[in-house]
């Protein structure tokens, strides 16, 4: 359906993949560099998230009806105790006990509910900006009014896309660091070139931490999501998924257990797991998504208890990066969270930034006071 038309752009909205001419998307959309741009990362949302979260797929034409560009919107609530003072969250959880969906946020969203360290807006050069950014905003606000959503938020860019889409702050929008994304340039035919590469200490702790695992019993695998993950994917091995989410300082997503299953479904040669094992229960694992050249580490399980003993986390990051590097993709993304140890492994940083508008009134008043 046409959602919105600013100037000589129109905006057409589709809820499933079925509804788009892929041709057209897969004109403006590069999954070779953005494997979440890809029709069937759609389905996978769609088949997975909650009955409170929609997902669209937006494609951007010109006056001819071409494709010029190309994005996502969602519907998602995220918890806005997140970002208040630390001194306002004791009350803020005596007044959930007689009102449980109090700071629980609709955002309306220009990319996925999930974190994966890349925009979700696609635009073919020569396009105007400017243009884009009218039309996306316009859209924006009419889905935030249809779904009654209090933000408007678009994420997650990096520096050089902000500076492309400078016009949103004339339209009311705020741009602020969101978090740091840790990206690998992969150069080597296999993880054992890759090894070899590192200092000696990097070397020292890699074989101390793979020591640690054998010495416990562990044992690990690879799997593509066509051998047999969806099945693997038990209440059991999503509950370490759940035990990384517990400790996280910020969360702003919780996925599903069908979303491993519909990922592996979906993509059953692109996506990678790395299991580590004890004997025949699973204690870690990563999920991981790539195509062409670009392969996202997406989330990661842990048992703590096996932790102590096995160096799990440490042994579960260097299997899922092993499990990309064997892809023979040119850029890995490892995360999106500061750590000195992805450093060590030869990884980059650079920050991602975000842009928010309020819609309600005394929302943008929190803000203000709170967070900008």
């Amino acid at each position: 359906m046409s959602a919105a038309q600013s100037g000589d752009l129109t905006c057409d909205l589709f809820t499933s993949s079925a509804d788009v001419d892929a041709d057209e998307w897969y004109s403006v959309c590069n999954v070779a560099t953005n494997p979440f741009m890809d029709l069937r990362f759609l389905n996978v949302l769609n088949r997975s998230i909650t009955s409170e979260t929609q997902t669209w797929g937006a494609l951007i034409r010109d006056a001819t009806g071409r494709p010029v560009a190309a994005t996502c919107f969602s519907l998602y609530r995220v918890d806005g105790a997140l970002v208040l003072p630390n001194w306002l969250r004791p009350p803020t959880e005596l007044i959930r006990r007689l009102f449980p969906r109090y700071l629980s946020i609709p955002l309306l969203i220009c990319g996925h509910p999930v974190g994966v360290g890349q925009s979700h807006l696609q635009m073919l050069p020569g396009t105007d900006p400017t243009a884009v950014v009218e039309v996306l905003d316009r859209t924006a606000h009419e889905l935030a009014r249809s779904h009654k959503a209090k933000l408007i938020l678009l994420k997650e860019f990096t520096q050089s896309e902000v500076d492309q889409l400078q016009s949103l702050t004339k339209r009311g929008y705020a741009c602020s660091q969101s978090v740091l994304t840790w990206t690998l340039n992969s150069e080597w035919d296999s993880f054992e070139d890759y090894y070899a590469t590192r200092s000696k200490r990097t070397r020292a702790n890699m074989r101390k931490y793979s020591g640690q695992m054998e010495a416990a019993g562990i044992t690990f695998e690879q799997r593509r999501g066509a051998e047999g993950v969806p099945e693997l994917f038990t209440d059991e091995v999503y509950r370490l998924y759940e035990n990384v989410l517990d400790r996280a300082a910020f969360r702003f997503e919780k996925v599903p257990l069908s979303f491993f299953q519909e990922l592996a479904r979906e993509f059953p040669e692109e996506s990678r797991f790395a299991l580590i094992r004890q004997g025949d229960r699973v204690v870690g694992f990563t999920c991981g998504l790539g195509t062409g050249q670009h392969h996202a580490m997406l989330y990661c399980g842990i048992d703590y208890e096996v932790n102590e003993e096995a160096a799990i986390y440490f042994n579960t990051l260097y299997r899922g990066l092993a499990a990309a590097i064997d892809t023979g993709v040119q850029t890995i993304n490892v995360g999106q969270s500061a750590d000195e140890f992805k450093r060590r492994l030869g990884c980059t940083s650079a920050p991602l930034f975000i842009f928010t508008k309020p819609i309600s009134p005394l929302l943008g008043l929190g803000f203000r006071l709170f967070v900008q």
